[in-house]
This record gives structure tokens, C-alpha cells and sequence, in this order.
């Protein structure tokens, strides 16, 4: 019975992960507005937008990390969550690579994406043991 309270908090990490993305992406995309989202003459993403996602997956993934730890209560459950990030992200990013058609991200942040939720998920279980005792 003792494994499934980590594994729980495994899986309300990501989905505090998940929720955040979803609700900052899109107010995001009101605030700034179509064109400081793409690039007007080549349709790609912006340096804006790209530094936007990047800093915000990272913010996500400390907030997935601070709940896995403290529901979970255990740091391994943090640690968990930010294994499960390095490899849902690579797997997603080879996926990409694999497409036929090619995304209009660039191939570098396909690559930076796991690794700000690598970052992201293990500073939030950093943060949270050093608030509270966590064994």
C-alpha cells in the first residue's frame, strides 16, 4: 500500500503539469496576439514565444515536481516524475523527428523541452524537501 501514494503523486505531478501548460498557453496566445506568436513573413514561432514556452515549461515542471514530492512524500516521487518527463519528452521528440511532414517548431527545442522538465521537476522536489522533512 505504500507504493501507490508516491505513484499517485506521480501522476497528480503531471497532471498539475499539464493543467498549467494548458491554462497559461492559452492565455498566452490572447495576450500576445497572433503576431507576436508567429513570425509574419515565414509562419514560424517566434524567439518570444519559443522563450515563453521554454520558461514556462520549466515553471510547469517545478509545480509538477512540488506536488509529486508533497503528495507522494517522498523526494523518489519528485525524481520519478522527472524520469517520466526525460522519457515521454525524447520519445515525443523522436516522433517529431520521425514525421513525415515537419513541424514548424525548431528541432533544438524539441531537444530543450525534456530537459526543461528534467530541470524544472527536480529544482521543485529540491524545493519542497528543504521546506519539509521529506524521508
Amino acid at each position: 500500500m505504500k507504493i501507490f501514494r508516491p505513484l499517485l503523486g506521480i501522476v497528480l505531478g503531471y497532471l498539475t503539469m499539464a493543467v498549467t501548460v494548458r491554462i497559461a498557453m492559452t492565455l498566452g496566445v490572447v495576450l500576445l496576439g497572433a503576431d507576436r506568436v508567429f513570425d509574419g513573413l515565414t509562419g514560424e514561432q517566434s524567439n518570444l514565444w519559443i522563450g515563453y514556452t521554454l520558461a514556462l515549461g520549466v515553471g510547469a515542471a517545478f509545480l509538477g515536481g512540488i506536488v509529486a514530492t508533497w503528495w507522494g512524500g517522498h523526494t523518489w516521487a519528485g525524481y520519478g516524475l522527472a524520469a517520466v518527463l526525460l522519457v515521454f519528452g525524447f520519445l515525443s521528440m523522436f516522433s517529431e523527428i520521425s514525421r513525415a511532414v515537419p513541424t514548424i517548431a525548431p528541432r533544438w527545442l524539441l531537444a530543450a523541452t525534456p530537459i526543461a522538465g528534467l530541470v524544472g521537476a527536480l529544482a521543485g522536489t529540491s524545493f519542497i524537501s528543504r521546506r519539509k522533512s521529506i524521508k
